[in-house]
Order: structure tokens, then C-alpha cells, then sequence
């Protein structure tokens, strides 16, 4: 998605600071996540306001409250857990 590697750059850059190889995972992937929620029609338009919720519930009860498909869950599980 052009949308996510855009705003994993720009962060990247902004913090750059504080920004390594493994933050650039975990945002990414939390990035994608909210893109495949916000894929889904019959779910709730996720932002990026919604990244410390995700964070704070952990990627297990995200994916069961938020309907995200099998093979997508399958797909952030493993860009989370490597």
C-alpha cells in the first residue's frame, strides 16, 4: 500500500530519533492492519488515532473485535510475531 510506506516515511523521518528497523516493522504492520479494517464494509473507518488502541488491546483482541478475515489476521500475526 503507497498510503502505509508513505506514512512509515514520513514518521521515519520526523522521529528519526527514536525510529530503528524494528519500530518500522511494528508501525507497518499496524498501519496495514487498519487499512485491511478499514477494507472491510460493514466495519468502522479506522485513522491513525486508532494506532494506541491497537496497542493497548493487542493485535489478538483487535482482530476478533474488528473483523478482519482469516487470511488477513494470518498476515498481521506474522508481520507482528516475525
Amino acid at each position: 500500500m503507497v498510503a502505509v510506506e508513505n506514512l512509515t516515511s514520513v514518521f521515519a523521518r520526523v522521529y528519526s530519533a527514536f525510529w530503528g528497523p524494528r519500530t518500522d516493522d511494528i508501525f507497518r504492520a499496524a498501519c496495514l492492519t487498519l487499512t485491511a479494517q478499514s477494507a472491510v464494509p460493514t466495519a468502522e473507518v479506522t485513522t491513525v488515532a486508532d494506532l494506541p488502541r491497537l496497542h493497548r488491546d493487542g493485535i489478538g483482541a483487535s482482530m476478533s473485535s474488528w473483523h478482519l478475515s482469516m487470511p488477513v489476521q494470518r498476515k498481521v500475526s506474522e508481520a507482528w510475531m516475525g
